[in-house]
């Protein structure tokens, strides 16, 4: 689906949402919102206790939606998101720990049943890149 946004001749305006802040009904409909509102696509975070790549205005939503985050409630409303929109491109933005911690193989086999396009990993360690890598071969669109 990004394809399509490269193919685009315009500026493409791609939002960021933490899934959760400040819950996960607002947060569902800040996204329907901006879909209604016409954005190219969505980049979604999952919180994480420690966003160090991320900066203070993020942060504050990881903390926010770590009151009530769980990666069930996390895959639940990616599937709510596609459900109300099939066709919107969507990225997650999210830290290693989160799919360690999960599962390489669960975490990947979720985020296609979700229909995600893809997962940009914001402190992967280079030496831990090929086991994400095997595993989001293995799951192809």
């Amino acid at each position: 689906m990004f394809e399509t946004l490269k193919k685009q001749e315009k500026m493409a305006f791609i939002p960021f949402v933490t899934l959760g802040d400040p819950n996960y009904e607002w947060s569902f409909e800040i996204i329907k919102t901006l879909i209604t509102s016409g954005v190219s696509a969505l980049e979604l975070g999952f919180a994480f206790s420690d966003p160090v790549a991320d900066g203070v205005t993020i942060q504050a939503s990881h903390l926010r939606a770590l009151k009530h985050a769980t990666m069930e409630k996390n895959f639940q409303i990616l599937r709510a998101i596609r459900d109300y929109n099939p066709h919107i491109p969507i990225g997650l933005l999210v830290y290693a720990n989160l799919i360690f911690s999960y599962g390489v193989d669960n975490f990947y086999a979720q985020i296609k049943e979700c229909g995600v396009d893809s997962v940009l990993i914001a402190d992967i360690p280079l030496i831990e890149k090929e086991l994400v890598l095997k595993s989001a071969q293995k799951t192809p669109n």
